[in-house]
């Protein structure tokens, strides 16, 4: 399996080499300005973690347990600064377990709660090479322009690809539903279906408190 790092993203003080999607660099700060009735500049920008859809569609999806010890990752920390930790470390641990002394200071975990962590992160590995998944990239941007200008902007965690398919993965701290978050899994295939990337990913969600994966159903 083909697992990729470039140079250099921010949010990780990993020195010198840091894992990044292929695009991050060409894509970032590129937002639509649009001038308001007042005349200021503005942004018409749209993100999928702000897409609700009332009532929640109703979703079938399977679940699989890991082959890990469940673990909670306890940090001193906000759930936002948790959530963005955990994501920082799994990151670094599928894609550059060689960087894995780093990340203690770099997330404030502690050596145990990165060895589950690093269990978790090869035994993803190990069914998405199952699956047929050849290759990861993880935190990729995505973007789709419309005619009026506004922008559609996106992250998807975890992209796996296969031969003729793909695999949208999210990772997610903490509880919720799979049908709260399918609006956002929704928008990020629909945009790399029209960008003709793959006829239509499939989607899962990484529950990592719970080391389980839920994968829609169709």
């Amino acid at each position: 399996m083909e697992w990729r790092t470039i140079p250099k993203s921010p949010g990780l003080p990993l020195h010198d080499r840091q894992i990044v999607p292929p695009v991050i660099d060409r894509l970032r700060g590129r937002l639509v300005a649009a001038l308001d009735h007042s005349g200021v500049l503005a942004q018409d920008v749209t993100r999928p973690s702000t897409i609700v859809r009332e009532p929640l569609p109703e979703v079938q999806t399977r679940i699989l347990q890991l082959e890990v010890p469940q673990q909670v990752a306890d940090l001193a920390a906000t759930a936002s600064e948790r959530g963005t930790a955990l994501h920082k470390a799994i990151r670094v641990l599928l894609l550059r377990s060689d960087l894995r002394s780093r990340l203690s200071a770099a997330t404030g975990f502690d050596e145990a709660t990165l060895d589950g962590l690093q269990m978790q992160a090869d035994a993803l590995k190990k069914w998405l090479t199952a699956q047929g998944y050849t290759q990861i990239e993880c935190e990729v941007p995505i973007q789709k322009r419309e005619a009026s200008g506004a922008e559609f902007n996106g992250i998807i965690d975890l992209l796996a690809t296969g031969e003729g398919k793909q695999l949208i993965l999210d990772h997610k701290s903490g509880s919720g539903s799979f049908a709260g978050y399918f609006a956002q899994l929704d928008a990020h295939r629909g945009v790399l279906a029209e960008q003709g990337q793959c006829l239509k990913p499939d989607v899962a969600i990484h529950w990592i408190d719970s080391a389980k994966l839920e994968v829609l159903v169709e």
